[in-house]
């Protein structure tokens, strides 16, 4: 009995600092020029679908902070329908220079996207109507800070 305490004390804290889920960070859409550029990600093993419906999280990494955005990364789950390709936010947390400064849970309003946004980019990913490219990024802000660095 005391062999088996000694050794699950550190795997309950291996445990405990385990994600509940595997994170599976897809690139959905790049957009804007250099030193202005967006990359947004779709967490691949996130998505819940209940048939139109679907629950997904998405990151928005931006090159740069600008006025009226003091933010330079959001985390955003939200609700959409792949038949409308509308959305919705649920609740954003936002970052800056790695650290969180705002998590805010207000509901956003449905927002029917258009083609050729780049949100309605991300919904065809995240409904499967277009494939997601590109690896899992296990660490997305890592990855995507050494692309803006080229």
């Amino acid at each position: 009995m005391i062999r088996f305490a000694r050794y699950a004390l550190p795997l309950l804290a291996l445990t405990a600092a385990t994600p509940a889920f595997a994170q599976d960070w897809r690139v959905a859409a790049i957009s804007g020029a250099k030193p202005e550029r967006t990359v947004y990600l779709v967490d691949n093993g996130a998505i819940i679908r209940n048939g139109d419906d679907i629950t997904l999280t998405t990151q928005s990494i931006f090159e740069t902070l600008k006025e009226g955005r003091d933010f330079d990364r959001s985390v955003t789950r939200r609700f959409g329908n792949c038949t409308t390709m509308a959305s919705a936010i649920i609740e954003n947390t936002y970052y800056v220079s790695g650290k969180l400064i705002n998590n805010d849970k207000s509901k956003g309003n449905t927002i029917a996207h258009r083609e050729g946004t780049v949100m309605y980019g991300v919904l065809e990913k995240a409904c499967g109507k277009k494939p997601l490219e590109g690896n899992s990024l296990s660490n997305p802000e890592s990855a995507v800070r050494a692309y803006f660095a080229k």
